[in-house]
């Protein structure tokens, strides 16, 4: 049996996940700041599209936890 390999460039739509975040109240911002351990601007960062890093997209493990905490579907934000 031979395995193959395909190597695929994911794209994170970060428009999309701004756009549900601001959605989320203050109070939820606050509260999802609190339960990650991340600062209250790094979420607010984060609604508006702009990241601290090269990369347009927060760590995976926040991502994930926002994902979690919002009822989100991870696989909604990634794009061949």
């Amino acid at each position: 049996m031979t395995i193959h390999y395909t190597n695929a460039d994911w794209a994170f739509n970060s428009e999309l996940f701004a756009e549900h975040l601001q959605k989320m109240s203050e109070d939820d911002v606050l509260a999802a700041a609190e339960l990650m351990d991340v600062s209250r601007q790094a979420i607010q960062r984060w609604r508006s599209g702009n990241y601290s890093t090269d990369f347009n997209f927060p760590r995976m493990s926040n991502f994930l936890h926002l994902c979690n905490l919002l009822d989100l579907d991870p696989r909604d934000y990634f794009t061949l």
